[in-house]
């Protein structure tokens, strides 16, 4: 009996004394309260799955609801995001509803604001100013601007920089 508690101290101070690197990868938190970054419960270098609620929150992922002032991970959001600002460094997949949206990476879903910009996937961008680096969608607002796009634009001003098509025209532009 002493020889096996003897045996489970010395395996539990084996485990304390694995270097950060060397553990299993963390479990996604399913909340996080943010007021700035790095003032938040679970910190920046976390992934979230579940609910995120800040004022400024940054995580290196999040999938569910997010909800802030600014919302902000360096990975890829999944799920539905509202509030202010919404940047997703690694890329977006659903619903982004905040005033400027802004995916870095692949990007499939709906973006809802006055400033939508995805660089690259298939979108649905309806606002004042939207942007598409290189995809296929469907964009309605007062500016439309994509770099190599497939799909149906509806605005004032609408771009598709392509050698090929139309570059510019005013009310529809397409490009199939």
């Amino acid at each position: 009996m002493k020889c096996a508690r003897q045996l489970v101290v010395l395996m539990a101070g084996m485990v304390v004394m694995v270097p950060a690197g060397l553990a299993a990868q963390e479990q996604p938190r399913a909340f996080e309260l943010s007021l700035f970054s790095p003032v938040q419960i679970v910190g920046p270098e976390a992934d979230i799955a579940g609910i995120r609620l800040s004022l400024y929150g940054r995580n290196a992922s999040m999938q569910g609801l997010d909800i802030g002032i600014i919302s902000h991970t360096t990975g890829v959001t999944r799920g539905v995001q509202f509030g202010f600002v919404g940047l997703a460094e690694g890329g977006f997949q659903g619903f982004q509803n905040t005033f400027v949206n802004i995916s870095e990476g692949p990007t499939t879903g709906f973006q809802l604001g006055l400033y939508n910009d995805a660089a690259s996937g298939e979108v649905l961008q309806v606002g004042f100013f939207n942007r598409l680096g290189s995809g296929r969608g469907f964009m309605l607002g007062i500016v439309n601007w994509a770099d190599d796009f497939v799909g149906l634009q509806i605005g004032i001003l609408n771009f598709i920089k392509v050698a090929e098509g139309h570059a510019f025209l005013p009310i529809v532009n397409w490009r199939f």
